[in-house]
């Protein structure tokens, strides 16, 4: 198992919002999966160990992260759609070894697809062109181990129920249908724009 140091998402109803349209995305529905983070150091073999993430906290500066819209980039035969983040404090804390910056330059991001280019991921983009403005800040910047998946049961129920809310409210009997999955994302988008509307950080 390879482990990994990242930043959460802070906001709980945004790291709800993203973990149900990461789940919609990636055709996962009743699996849980990592939520959205920024990934900053590894893989490693072993997880870092606290008294580690402890020091390496502490050369972060308190500036908050700047999530400044949906980008894409390519690796490979792989189409990665992700929110940009600004975030020139990680740099001193960087370490991604099978990204190495003097190859794919300084990069951070939250993936949201991470897949072949192809008929899916032209819809998605298509869906997100609504929503590739969308702002938000993560204020509370902490690095920590990247759990395994079973930790994230809790949020994950919360997620599915956000998703099965919405699946209610417009007559959605089968969510794993490739244009349901769609159609539900654009909704969690809508939701996320509200919710920041009334809620701006």
């Amino acid at each position: 198992m390879n482990y990994y140091v990242v930043i959460r998402v802070d906001d709980k109803i945004i790291d709800k919002i993203l973990y149900a349209i990461r789940i919609l995305v990636k055709n996962q529905i009743g699996d849980v999966i990592t939520p959205a983070h920024i990934t900053v150091k590894g893989p490693y073999k072993i997880a870092m160990a606290k008294e580690d993430l402890r020091i390496e906290n502490k050369k972060i500066k308190l500036t908050p992260i700047k999530i400044k819209g949906i980008d894409t980039f390519e690796i490979n035969e792989n189409l990665i759609i992700h929110f940009k983040c600004n975030a020139p404090q990680l740099l001193s804390v960087w370490d991604k070894p099978s990204f190495p910056i003097s190859k794919f330059g300084y990069n951070p991001h939250i993936t949201l697809y991470n897949n072949i280019k192809g008929d899916f991921s032209n819809k998605l983009l298509a869906t997100l062109q609504e929503y590739k403005n969308i702002k938000f800040t993560i204020n509370n910047i902490k690095l920590v181990n990247l759990s395994k998946t079973y930790n994230y049961k809790v949020l994950h129920k919360k997620a599915m129920k956000l998703i099965k809310m919405i699946a209610y409210k417009y007559k959605i009997e089968n969510i794993k249908t490739e244009n349901n999955r769609l159609f539900l994302i654009n909704s969690l988008f809508s939701l996320l724009r509200i919710y920041l509307k009334s809620n701006p950080i």
